[in-house]
């Protein structure tokens, strides 16, 4: 996304009708600024799971690696609901699209959220 791409955005979402779509991890989830009515949803679709590098793995394998891995993950999650909301009047939908969030299975049982989502997120 360039600078004229989010500028255009901007102007869009401030009057109303804007939809932007990225990636976890990549420039726009981490290094834009968007604030009140340029945020309003976000919908998180699959876990945000670091990608498996040499690094990744070897610090997956070990000890406390496997909750090293799905932290980091829900950190990403955290990241995108901080950005819907900036203030205490700011407002946003957090959608997450992934049964994965709901907690361990079965799911005939009511479900608490994962652990280590962050605690206001839950």
């Amino acid at each position: 996304v360039g600078s004229r791409g989010i500028a255009s955005y901007r102007s869009a979402a401030v009057a109303g009708q804007a939809l932007l779509l990225a990636v976890m991890r990549g420039k726009a989830a981490e290094g834009i600024d968007l604030r009140d009515a340029e945020a309003r949803g976000c919908f998180v679709v699959g876990v945000p799971f670091p990608q498996l590098t040499a690094e990744v793995e070897l610090r997956r394998q070990a000890p406390n690696g496997g909750r090293w891995y799905e932290a980091e993950a829900m950190r990403q999650v955290s990241q995108a609901a901080g950005r819907l909301l900036r203030h205490q009047g700011d407002f946003g939908a957090l959608i997450l699209l992934d049964t994965r969030f709901a907690g361990p299975l079965p799911p005939a049982k009511p479900r608490p959220p994962p652990p280590l989502l962050a605690p206001w997120l839950r």
